[in-house]
């Protein structure tokens, strides 16, 4: 990215930008070129990242993609047309890959002109997806093969025929097509393809980012900075992008001032956070590389640029973790069962019905008519009745072994049971992924009372991982698999077995009827979240500011746990303050299996349930559901604790 003279004091100071691996070339102009090597990163490039042009990113993703195909001469589910269509799209991806655009581009519309391949063949979509990078004018494609116009098309019919198959794609392509859409001047046509992309799942940083740029287009400041102070947050690469994009957002005056703001804004809110870790270490004695730059993040962060300070966090979050993988040893959990109360539930029951049926007592003949009489018969009818059950609650205490207790949080335990699982087509808000059926759980099982908090997260990883801070604010910026290794790190704290197997980047659930604390599936996340209620949202038709934190009515941050009333079985925060991690892969199809449904295994993406500060009203349904990338971290996601119950406990 090429970056105007004296911009670059704006966002980054030059040490800083060559540590984090970028390469830099100055000009007569006083202009720059920033250049990052284009190679995926340890998350095998799932999303579009800012370090590298957009092109160059976007291939990636795309042969990452693309590259799993079958072998057309061996794969048995293709037909003769199928096969053939695959081999002229093998033929042109290979020559993507190669740089050969002409003949690529050639090898994928011989694809497409096969008759038959049949609607939404993976051949299909893929094949218009890599004609859309060529057409948006991929590196090194010749000028006569731009189309913008086409590739907007291009990109759109792909996403068209992967949303119900592949939506993460689908989303990829959406936003490739605003980007096309921008570089023509169409902002309000931008922000249309980035708003339907939204509607398939989470926004990818590239769409946070382009959607800064349609805003800006179109004039309206206030929600550009916005996006694109979101987009710096959540990478902060884009800081270097807005920069050499600094004409569509007013100039690179309008681009510092932004990132003044929200540098600004940093340094005030995590000066405490910084200096707990600077004590942690002269504490314990710990002489870690970092300190000298977290000191002088304290005396002389207020003048430093946004991305020197988003610098100085990340080190500090990787300094947490290793201090945090240190004291582990030295800390113990324990736990108790009480009483939690009465609850309403609703439970099967079998009556006997009689009823009248007319039956036939002597058929009808040549000469006679049919004779029937009156029967009176019994069936067997299953009716639900409301109860009050008791429910068993699990107390767990997080202490240093021999001295103080550092956290204390509780679960509920919930019995098995059915219910029916999704929304209504005519429920407002819905969305085509809540397809409804009936869902039976066979197994009971604690969930926590509340999201986990940053106090309990302290307490177990010694790690401040969150924007917002607040011992009893619900931790957040934590990933997936970052949920995974904290409910193994609580399990042997608590000298109980681990619930996951973690390795190299993977995570494995061993046994889904063993003990050890893990991340809901999403159907107990909605079991526990509707409580019997068979409404929108637990609390009824409608969302109220009085409920939950949601829409940003208490502001853009997170409030305590606990902070709104419980639903009807004494949970807290089940619509609204953070999305909540689930156990499962994301897919915008319903299970095949109806009991016990859950989706484990590699996936692209992961489910998040519940809505958060920043979601509408629609977000926080309890049949909502979310997906975001594995790694992702965000001010806006955490997760709540279960654990499955022992088969010999009392339930209820």
């Amino acid at each position: 990215m090429l970056l105007p003279p004296d911009g670059l004091r704006w966002v980054v100071t030059r040490p800083t930008l060559e540590y984090d691996g970028f390469d830099t070339r100055s000009f007569a102009d006083g202009s720059e070129l920033i250049t990052y090597p284009a190679q995926p990163d340890e998350r095998g490039m799932w999303s579009l990242g800012a370090r590298m042009c957009w092109t160059h990113c976007g291939g990636l993703v795309a042969l990452r993609s693309l590259g799993d195909l079958s072998n057309p001469t061996t794969d048995p589910g293709l037909t003769q047309t199928q096969a053939d269509a695959a081999r002229c799209f093998r033929s042109g991806r290979d020559h993507f890959a190669a740089g050969s655009y002409d003949a690529a581009l050639s090898d994928l519309r011989r694809a497409l002109a096969f008759e038959s391949i049949s609607p939404g063949h993976l051949t299909e979509w893929r094949a218009h997806f890599l004609i859309g990078l060529l057409e948006l004018g991929f590196v090194g494609s010749a000028p006569a093969m731009i189309d913008l116009e086409a590739a907007d098309e291009s990109f759109a019919r792909a996403a068209t025929l992967s949303r119900i198959t592949q939506p993460d794609l689908a989303i990829q392509a959406l936003t490739a097509a605003a980007f096309a859409c921008l570089l023509r001047g169409e902002p309000s046509r931008a922000l249309a393809r980035l708003s339907s992309a939204r509607d398939l799942g989470p926004e990818l940083i590239e769409a946070t980012y382009l959607e800064a740029q349609a805003h800006a287009g179109r004039g309206d400041a206030e929600p550009a900075a916005m996006a694109l102070t979101d987009a710096v947050m959540r990478d902060r690469g884009y800081a270097l992008r807005a920069l050499s994009d600094a004409d569509a957002f007013g100039g690179v005056g309008s681009v510092s001032e932004i990132l003044g703001h929200l540098a600004h804004d940093l340094w005030s809110r995590t000066g405490d956070l910084v200096k707990g870790s600077l004590d942690t270490c002269r504490s314990r004695q710990i002489e870690a590389p970092e300190v000298p730059l977290l000191e002088a993040f304290l005396t002389q962060g207020e003048r430093w640029p946004v991305y020197d300070i988003l610098f100085a966090l990340g080190e500090r979050a990787a300094l947490e973790e290793r201090l945090g993988s240190a004291s582990s040893n030295a800390r113990r959990a324990s736990s108790r069962l009480s009483d939690g109360g009465l609850i309403d539930a609703e439970e099967p029951f079998r009556a006997q019905e009689r009823y009248r049926e007319k039956v036939v007592v002597r058929p009808a003949t040549l000469f006679t008519k049919e004779q029937t009489a009156w029967e009176v018969r019994t069936r067997e009818i299953v009716h639900m009745r409301r109860v009050k059950r008791r429910v068993v609650r699990r107390e767990t205490m997080v202490g240093e072994a021999g001295g103080a207790i550092l956290a204390v949080f509780g679960m509920l335990g919930l019995e098995p049971g059915s219910f029916i699982m999704g929304s209504p087509a005519d429920e407002v808000g819905r969305a085509a992924d809540e397809e409804r059926r009936e869902v039976i759980l066979t197994r009971g099982f604690f969930l926590g009372e509340a999201p986990v908090t940053q106090g309990l997260w302290a307490a177990v990883l010694d790690e401040r991982p969150s924007f917002f801070s607040g011992e009893h604010r619900p931790v957040e910026q934590v990933s997936w698999f970052d949920a995974a290794r904290f409910c193994n790190a609580l399990s042997r704290l608590e000298g109980i077995p681990e619930a996951y197997a973690l390795d190299t980047g993977e995570v494995h659930w061993l046994d889904p009827a063993a003990e050890g604390y893990r991340l809901p599936t999403e159907a107990e996340w909605e079991y526990a979240c509707r409580a019997t209620t068979t409404t929108p949202y637990p609390t009824g038709l409608a969302l109220v500011p009085t409920q939950a934190n949601f829409e940003r009515h208490l502001g853009p941050a997170t409030t305590p746990v606990r902070t709104f009333p419980a639903n009807p079985w004494g949970l807290f925060d089940m619509p609204g303050n953070v999305w909540e991690w689930c156990v499962d892969v994301y897919d915008a199809q319903a299970p095949a299996e109806s009991v016990d449904p859950a989706r484990v295994g590699d996936g692209a993406a992961r489910v998040t349930r519940g809505g958060s500060w920043a979601s509408g009203a629609a977000a926080c349904r309890s049949a909502s559901r979310g997906q975001l990338s594995p790694w992702d971290r965000k001010s806006s996601v955490g997760f709540r604790l279960a654990m499955t119950r022992p088969p010999t406990e009392p339930q209820g």
